[in-house]
């Protein structure tokens, strides 16, 4: 199929999605709302802005907007994001850049410079990359797409961090008040399960709790500075508590700022391998 084609199929798929969405949520019963934990600071709400300006300066054309109306989906997910990356300098690995928007806001705000690598699988090919050659690495939105080794991917970007280094990994709270809803009422907890007709790897192949993220770098070798489980989806604001259930970390998407402090400290743990 000719690549214009298929990009106009993709396009008209995610324009059909985000309809159905829109229709599911208008038949939702109100319910009571859930006040954010931790509530948005005034320079996050400056960044949703930020974001949201920055996409829609790129809303030019049928194919584009349907890319970018999901993009505004995101902006306060990607605002929260940036809030967690130091202020700094140096170079930042991107191996699993999107459509640019957190990359030049990125720049703007932050003052790193970044690297966003031709296309490299991340589970099974090395990073082409001497050792300790970034001060940063983003892995936003990833963790939870990937098949078969995860911590290959963790590993090769623990190597290519210079020691005392931050990764910023962001990824589906399978744990969080929306996954718990889901499960009460018979579906699936995950954030977005479903199989993709074409064979890509856009669906979740496996999502993890908040503590969960934190054993996971841990094992990897990696020091945690923040974690936690933040409101980063609007759609998901109007979800109450539920009564008896520990309110700690039930935001939508986990958050992990953490820094490289040695070699990987165990390859293949037992809670998420299988040893056969």
């Amino acid at each position: 199929m000719p690549l214009a084609a298929r990009v106009s199929g993709i396009a008209n798929s995610l324009h059909r999605r985000f309809r159905q969405r829109e229709r599911e949520e208008e038949q939702e019963p109100a319910v009571a709302s859930l006040p954010l934990q931790p509530l948005l600071d005034p320079d996050v709400e400056r960044l949703v802005e930020v974001f949201r300006q920055r996409v829609r300066e790129r809303w030019s054309s049928p194919v584009h907007r349907a890319f970018l109306e999901n993009d505004l989906n995101h902006v306060r997910r990607y605002a929260l994001s940036l809030s967690w990356i130091p202020q700094g300098e140096g170079l930042i690995l991107d191996p699993a850049s999107g459509a640019g928007h957190f990359c030049d806001v990125l720049r703007e705000e932050r003052g790193y410079t970044l690297e966003m690598p031709r296309y490299f699988n991340l589970e099974k090919e090395a990073a082409p990359y001497p050792d300790a050659t970034f001060d940063g690495v983003l892995l936003m939105e990833v963790l939870e797409h990937f098949t078969a080794d995860p911590m290959f991917a963790l590993a090769e970007l623990s190597r290519v961090l210079k020691p005392g280094g931050f990764l910023l990994l962001t990824t589906p709270n399978l744990a969080s008040w929306v996954a718990l809803h889901n499960l009460i009422n018979h579906a699936s907890p995950y954030l977005y399960g479903v199989f993709i007709r074409q064979g890509d790897t856009d669906r979740h192949n496996r999502e993890y709790t908040v503590d969960e993220v934190g054993k996971l770098v841990t094992a990897a070798g990696f020091g945690v500075e923040r974690l936690a489980g933040i409101p980063a989806y609007p759609s998901h604001d109007h979800l109450p508590a539920i009564p008896g259930v520990d309110p700690r970390d039930r935001g939508d998407t986990t958050f992990c700022l953490c820094r490289k402090e040695g070699p990987v400290v165990d390859r293949y743990p037992d809670w998420l391998y299988t040893s056969w």
